[in-house]
């Protein structure tokens, strides 16, 4: 029995042994496959972190920069002081164009857009310049803030109400320059590298394309307004903007998984309600270093967005190819 139990214990220390350094094997294996992909992102100069994230986002000289200037229009924005202010937020945009709106909503949008009339000069102000890039740290990764982008979607929806007061008062003209303004304001977001902030810019080329429809819907356009128009679709040229919005989701997701325990669970209770400011960075659990699992999932989601980034990527006609590929692939998996 001695020598039974004797072998039986060796055996086991044997198994114990080969599990141990098979999970030692398997993890560097993992690890150097992590470390491979993550050096690559960055050999094709792409950012896989926040604070290379914030070297990725091209910085611009102050004198030159329309962001700046933005927000110091955002400081200027104003609403009614009562129970109006809901109101605006309930009018938001006007989806359906065949309502013509009431003359309450006239009468509340035209002391909306003149309580707002500094922050629109401003706006016009900061559109003059060449460039743009917000104010944004991207170091605190998956928990970076961009409070910027509500109010530039707010500022937008002031110029589609500017221009919806002018139609209506029968000077169809004067829309154009809020249609010009929203387009420009898209622009202020061309270079911002989140999914988001891209998101976001796309909203603001359909305020102006449905505020443009109302315009035309209006009234013919003179040979001016349709050069004009036809500068402001060719700034509009670029398409691959999803792309950059996905690598900067890349590099801001990384740290989520290496992520502790406590981090993770910080997470999910801030979901319940809004966080002012990053919490503080903590270090991953040993347990989670040690076995790998969110490096697995790191692993597998840094091919997927290289594969995504590269349909992104595609320009026109293959864009729309691509797009139609995924669609069949996808009800063939449902």
């Amino acid at each position: 029995m001695k020598r039974i139990f004797f072998k039986i214990c060796v055996a086991a220390f044997v198994l114990l042994v080969f599990l141990v350094i098979s999970l030692v094997v398997w993890r560097v294996n993992l690890a150097h496959d992590v470390d491979a992909k993550l050096q690559a992102i960055r050999a094709a100069g792409l950012p896989t972190n926040g604070k290379e994230l914030n070297a990725y986002y091209p910085a611009v000289p102050d004198n030159e920069n329309a962001a700046l200037v933005m927000t110091q229009a955002f400081a200027l924005m104003r609403n009614y002081p009562d129970s109006r202010s809901n109101e605006i937020d309930q009018i938001q945009s006007f989806p359906a164009r065949w309502q013509h709106p009431t003359n309450e909503q006239i009468q509340l949008l035209t002391g909306y857009v003149e309580m707002n009339s500094n922050a629109l000069a401003k706006m016009a102000e900061a559109l003059k310049l060449p460039k743009s890039r917000y104010p944004v740290d991207f170091s605190p990764g998956f928990e970076t803030l961009l409070p910027h982008l509500d109010k530039v979607k707010e500022l937008a929806l002031l110029s589609e109400y500017r221009a919806v007061l002018a139609i209506d008062s029968g000077q169809p003209t004067n829309a154009d320059t809020s249609v010009k303004d929203i387009f420009g304001m898209a622009r202020t977001l061309d270079e911002e590298p989140a999914l988001i902030s891209q998101l976001v810019r796309f909203a603001l080329v359909r305020i102006a394309i449905v505020t443009l429809e109302d315009r035309l819907n209006a009234g013919e356009l003179s040979d001016a307004e349709l050069t004009d128009f036809a500068d402001v679709f060719g700034q509009q040229k670029e398409t691959n903007f999803i792309a950059r919005g996905l690598i900067g989701e890349r590099a801001m997701a990384v740290s989520v998984f290496r992520a502790s325990f406590a981090k993770t669970k910080q997470w999910l209770t801030d979901f319940e309600g809004p966080q002012d400011q990053p919490s503080a960075p903590q270090r991953p659990s040993l347990f989670l270093k040690t076995t790998g699992i969110f490096e697995r999932d790191l692993l597998f989601y840094l091919g997927a967005l290289k594969a995504d980034i590269s349909f992104a990527s595609f320009p026109p006609p293959q864009s729309l190819a691509v797009t139609k590929c995924l669609q069949q692939d996808g009800r063939g998996r449902t």
